[in-house]
């Protein structure tokens, strides 16, 4: 953050962050971000409220989230990696 400030490296940041710390965390610093105009349509930080919420048992939420991204994601690939997410979360 402190070489190149971005709301998509801040992104990446609470990612990593929630990823050592715990779910709640994760879920705590993704927040903050939710409201920033920058990632609004960026379908990584609905994947990644997805993974926390799954990580929790919170199925309906991020089921939500998967469904958000995947509605946003811009190729094929993202599209199918999320598609098997939700599948799978929905198993």
């Amino acid at each position: 953050m402190d070489h190149w400030p971005s709301p998509v490296v801040a992104l990446n940041r609470a990612i990593a962050h929630g990823f050592h710390t715990g779910p709640e965390e994760g879920l705590r610093l993704l927040s903050a971000l939710q409201h920033e105009p920058a990632l609004a349509t960026y379908p990584y930080l609905y994947a990644a409220l997805a993974e926390f919420h799954g990580q929790l048992g919170e199925h309906p939420q991020a089921a939500d989230h998967l469904d958000e991204a995947i509605r946003l994601a811009g190729n094929d690939a993202d599209v199918a990696h999320l598609r098997a997410k939700l599948a799978a979360l929905r198993a």
